[in-house]
């Protein structure tokens, strides 16, 4: 069901740890912002980490300050390398 360069990350980490797994979608759809209208404060896989109902989220998450407050992150393993392209002359 899932594939892709996340997927083939956890299944290497749990090799190399000799750890099972098993993934799931997180609930809301969302990646993790501020909420006021939730218990903790947060929505998406930061809520769930934060509510204890997910052990970690491997994912193309974007490291802001007001998460780094509230989770823990690894070094990033991935950069998009946004920039501008120009024609040259």
């Amino acid at each position: 069901m899932f594939e892709g360069y996340c997927k083939d990350l956890a299944d290497l980490i749990a090799d190399n740890l000799k750890i099972s797994f098993i993934i799931k979608l997180v609930n809301d759809s969302a990646y993790g912002g501020k909420d006021p209208t939730s218990p903790v404060g947060w929505n998406g896989m930061v809520g769930e980490l934060i509510r204890k109902d997910a052990d970690m989220a491997i994912a193309p998450l974007t490291i802001t300050s007001a998460r780094e407050n509230v989770i823990d992150f690894t070094k990033p393993f991935m950069s998009l390398g946004i920039s501008i392209m120009i024609k040259s002359r």
